[in-house]
C-alpha cells in the first residue's frame, strides 16, 4: 500500500487545531511536516508552510524546512527517476 500524504493531511487538518488528538503541540509540529514530506505534490509546500505560519512558533519550524526539501526531492525523483525505473522494470518483466 502506497502512503497517501494528501489524504492523511486532509484527515488530520481539522483535528489538529481543535485538539481532539491526544498529542501535545510539539508532537503535532513534527507529525504534520513528516506527513507532508512524503508527498511529491508541489501544493503540499504551500500547505505545510501555511500550517507553520498558523500554528508553529518560528523556532519550531525546522521540520517544515525539511519537509519542503523532501517534497522537492520527491518531485525530482517522480519526474526523472520513476520513468526510467518503470521502463527498466517493463523491459525485464517478460524474462
Amino acid at each position: 500500500m502506497q502512503p497517501q500524504p494528501r489524504q492523511s493531511a486532509e484527515a488530520l487538518r481539522p483535528r489538529l487545531a481543535s485538539g481532539p488528538l491526544p498529542m501535545d503541540a510539539a508532537t503535532r509540529w513534527r507529525i504534520v511536516p513528516a506527513i507532508a514530506g512524503m508527498s511529491a505534490d508541489p501544493a503540499r509546500v504551500a500547505d505545510v508552510r501555511r500550517y507553520a505560519d498558523q500554528d508553529m512558533p518560528a523556532d519550531a519550524r525546522r521540520p517544515v524546512d525539511a519537509a519542503v526539501s523532501s517534497i522537492g526531492l520527491n518531485q525530482r525523483v517522480k519526474a526523472g527517476a520513476l520513468p526510467d525505473i518503470s521502463a527498466w522494470v517493463a523491459a525485464r518483466s517478460g524474462r
